[in-house]
């Protein structure tokens, strides 16, 4: 069943730090859940109709735009150890946590404070990302519950 707008509108208004390497990064509550899925059906799905069940609708919905310029159009009963190379959400090492971190920064990046900010890096497309140090993280949760951001913080390494 659909989500109604919103309760997708509140947790986009939700936040998660995130692992990213030696930094972290923030994702709004909604992409977490669907990065935790797209990772766990990297797992565990055998077939193509597993991983999207896996992931859900919103996933998929999301996803559906990153599919159109591949070649081959999977179907549920495809392997994904067969299908691998040729869709590129399952052959790219970046894909889904670069696109929720420059979609986080575009769009929400001016409720985190940019003097806690480690740096902004640039991602392929051109789009910013901005990445905190870890070290401070304690701090960067203070000040953002200060200020009444929704905010948690996760010990996964996504990226």
């Amino acid at each position: 069943m659909a989500e109604s707008g919103f309760e997708r509108d509140e947790r986009e208004k939700e936040f998660v730090l995130i692992k990213v390497g030696s930094f972290t990064a923030f994702v709004t509550r909604y992409q977490f859940q669907m990065a935790t899925n797209y990772f766990y059906a990297m797992d565990n799905a055998e077939t193509w109709g597993d991983f999207k069940a896996i992931c859900g609708p919103n996933f998929c919905e999301y996803s559906s735009v990153f599919l159109e310029n591949d070649t081959y159009k999977p179907s549920d009963g495809d392997l994904l150890s067969d299908i691998k190379e040729d869709v590129w959400i399952l052959d790219d090492a970046d894909f889904p946590i670069e696109q929720f971190l420059q979609e986080t920064t575009m769009n929400h990046g001016e409720n985190f404070p940019t003097e806690l900010r480690a740096r902004t890096v640039q991602a392929e497309s051109g789009c910013d990302i901005d990445l905190y140090p870890s070290g401070e993280t304690a701090s960067l949760l203070r000040k953002l519950r200060e200020e009444g951001i929704v905010v948690e913080s996760v010990n996964l390494t996504f990226a």
